[in-house]
């Protein structure tokens, strides 16, 4: 009687472990879907950036419209993404010039939901610190974000929620003055 006892408590131990096993597998799966579906909401859309830049030139020929549209775009794709797939659209748009300008020359990211933007940089890395001149974040939601060990010069943030925002060690000159 004892042994049985002994099989039941070993084989009851082992499915407990492998329904742990299961689930610890599922939830990995899952996170490995929703990290390959971002990176393809990334993808596809700097397609989309790249191919409006090509077509309509790095200020999007003044088209009011065409901005309109890659606003959408942009602002729906922001929304999806985490805080790293954030900030390399904000590097992208940055590099591309349509963030260093205001509208209605510039690209309008106002109502942009970048919760955790992740600009800043780690104290190992700042060597060289990252410089973003003229960067347009005027009414947008940047609450957590971090700017740590940036220099910012000439930087609008008016009217951004900026919430427990970090800029340890962030040089900034002229920030949010007209330009």
């Amino acid at each position: 009687m004892d042994n049985r006892r002994q099989d039941f408590a070993i084989a009851e131990e082992r499915r407990h472990q492998d329904a742990k096993l299961a689930n610890e597998t599922h939830l990995t799966n899952i996170a490995i879907a929703n990290d390959q579906q971002k990176e393809t909401i990334l993808v596809q859309y700097l397609d989309f950036l790249v191919n409006q830049l090509a077509t309509n030139g790095m200020d999007l020929n003044g088209s009011l419209s065409t901005r309109q549209i890659v606003r959408i775009k942009t602002l729906a794709a922001l929304q999806q993404l985490n805080s790293k797939r954030k900030a390399f659209i904000i590097r992208s748009l940055y590099e591309s010039g349509l963030i260093s300008k205001s509208p209605p020359d510039g690209l309008s990211l106002s109502s942009a939901d970048m919760t955790g933007l992740d600009l800043g940089l780690e104290q190992r890395e700042t060597t060289e610190r990252a410089y973003f001149r003229c960067l347009n974040l005027r009414q947008t939601v940047l609450t957590q974000s971090s700017f740590r060990y940036l220099i910012l010069s000439g930087a609008d943030f008016q009217r951004a929620q900026m919430d427990n925002c970090d800029f340890s060690a962030c040089v900034a000159y002229h920030v949010g003055e007209s330009r």
